[in-house]
């Protein structure tokens, strides 16, 4: 910064701009003294204010809106040194035409402040035009260095993502994309071509094994119709043979002349090898219950009748101690066979194929009132029930559920006589179903537990039961395409929700499937 700027800096653009107006009302204030001093003409005085007061107010009135603009405070001395420029380029052409012998100056206040207020008010505009244009270039690099920040992010973000990221041209061939899209592909995917090509060269399938048409593959949706796609799981075949799968997203560009389509790959072919072992590892587990289950009655009622024919022929022969040993025997293989008997309900659930129907819950819970119906009058049980709606499930699982859930209001009442209810909300696109007593309730470490098979509290000589009825529960609501938990305080009763979806399902769900075997049946939020 050369000195004379660092001065004007320290006395500031504006006030020095202002000072300079100054100036010239003071040179016009001499000029129009010395006119009035000299009787000059009237005129003259009036032309000489005009001279003078133009560049006096132009400055006085410049440098007050430097101050204000927006203009950078930094570039205020740079248009005051060009005002002052000016005026040294005035005063200099000034001092030639003094020292020329052939130049008479009539008037020389009058000829030298005309002089230098025509250049310094010529340096104001060259001063302000270049801190607007300095101004704008500035910008434009902090723009152009905020874009390129911007845009080095973005193309490390791309490259580092997990996921496949790639733009389309306006043929659907592959315009750029990231690393992973060339590890999903197993080659590079612009070799291959248009997405057309594509269609033949990677096979694209359901997760069903449906062939995708050209019509339904993401790019053809996204370039051909401009949807904004959301799709999958896709199966594709690589360059290396093997079967990828994929959650493909995309978007159109539209407006932009290079690329017509952006697109998200993520692979999930792991996660859905993992699914299709664990359902082929829970589908064995079932079918082995179901024949051990099945396998496990013939010999079992054969030692229930040898023991009841035992009890029967002999009980006179054997003492008390031997008697009490019969009876133990005959207990256990009776709750064996309950427990068998629940364990083959239990992973016959999925088995049914049928398709769901209609239900009037009102009418489920009645016959399940009726069947209980010693129970209930033995227990002195009072159960009372809102109108509940009718859904679209299986009914006779849906007994089930009523029955298990209603079995254990009565049994776990305590000392008074139960207290039943049954409730229903709508829920959104739900219904939720309560069943709420007033019984001993569950401690809340417990409240997971319940759910599980063979999963007890009590011991078998406090409350009856197999310990599967309530896992029996959770996985028919499942298949429902619904959910199950518990609210309860101890000694103050527990409320069991069930929901089931208000609109109709086109097939039940596989209660087998991780995402519904992985819900979590806690109390709810």
């Amino acid at each position: 910064m050369p000195p004379w700027s660092r001065s004007i800096s320290t006395v500031g653009g504006p006030r020095f701009i202002s000072a300079l107006g100054g100036l010239f009302v003071v040179l016009g204030a001499v000029q129009i003294h010395r006119n009035l001093v000299t009787d000059g003409p009237t005129g003259e005085i009036s032309v000489d204010f005009l001279l003078f007061a133009w560049p006096a107010v132009t400055l006085l009135y410049g440098g007050y809106w430097l101050g204000k603009s927006d203009l950078p405070a930094a570039r205020a001395p740079r248009v005051a040194g060009w005002c002052l420029g000016g005026l040294a380029v005035m005063l200099g052409v000034t001092t030639l035409l003094v020292l020329n012998p052939d130049v008479i100056l009539r008037n020389p206040v009058r000829e030298i402040g005309i002089l230098t207020a025509v250049g310094t008010i010529g340096g104001l505009g060259v001063g302000v035009m270049e801190a607007r244009a300095l101004t704008r270039a500035a910008e434009a690099e902090r723009s152009e260095r905020a874009l390129r920040k911007e845009r080095n992010f973005v193309e490390q973000l791309v490259r580092t993502a997990p996921i496949g990221i790639a733009t389309l041209d306006h043929d659907g061939t592959f315009d750029y994309h990231n690393e992973q899209v060339e590890e999903i592909f197993g080659d590079a995917p612009e070799a291959v071509g248009d997405y057309e090509n594509r269609i033949d060269e990677f096979d694209l399938i359901r997760l069903d094994g449906t062939p995708l048409a050209p019509e339904e593959t993401p790019a053809y949706r996204i370039m051909e119709r401009e949807e904004t796609v959301h799709d999958g799981p896709i199966g594709l075949k690589n360059a290396d043979g093997q079967r990828v799968w994929l959650l493909i997203s995309g978007n159109p560009l539209r407006g932009d002349e290079r690329r017509n389509a952006v697109l998200t790959y993520t692979d999930i072919t792991e996660q859905i090898e993992s699914e299709r072992d664990l359902r082929r590892s829970n589908d064995r587990l079932e079918q082995f219950a179901y024949a051990a289950s099945h396998d496990l009655q013939e010999p079992l009622r054969m030692i229930s009748s040898y023991l009841q024919l035992l009890e029967s022929r002999y009980a006179d022969d054997l003492d008390a101690e031997g008697r009490e040993f019969v009876e133990f025997a005959v207990d256990g293989a009776d709750r064996m066979r309950q427990m068998i008997q629940a364990l083959l309900e239990y992973s016959r659930v999925d088995k049914d194929e049928g398709s769901f129907e209609p239900v009037d819950l009102d009418s489920v819970l009645a016959d399940v009132r009726a069947d209980l119906a010693f129970r209930i009058e033995e227990s002195g049980a009072e159960i009372t029930a809102d109108s509940l709606p009718r859904v679209i499930g299986d009914e006779e699982q849906l007994r089930h559920v009523f029955q298990n859930l209603l079995d254990n209001a009565i049994e776990y009442s305590g000392e008074g006589a139960p207290r039943v209810d049954v409730s229903a909300e709508r829920d959104g696109d739900e219904w939720r179903i309560a069943v709420r007593d007033d019984g001993i309730g569950i401690d809340a470490d417990e409240l997971d537990r319940i759910f599980e098979v063979f999963e007890r509290l009590h011991p078998p000589d406090e409350h009856e039961g197999t310990g599967i009825g309530l896992a029996l529960c959770e996985r028919i609501v499942e298949r429902h395409c619904g959910e199950i938990w518990v609210e309860s305080v101890p000694g103050d009763g527990a409320t069991f929700y069930f929901t089931i979806p208000t609109e109709a399902q086109s097939e039940p769900s596989s209660v087998n499937h991780p995402s519904n075997r992985d819900r979590n049946h806690g109390a709810a939020e």
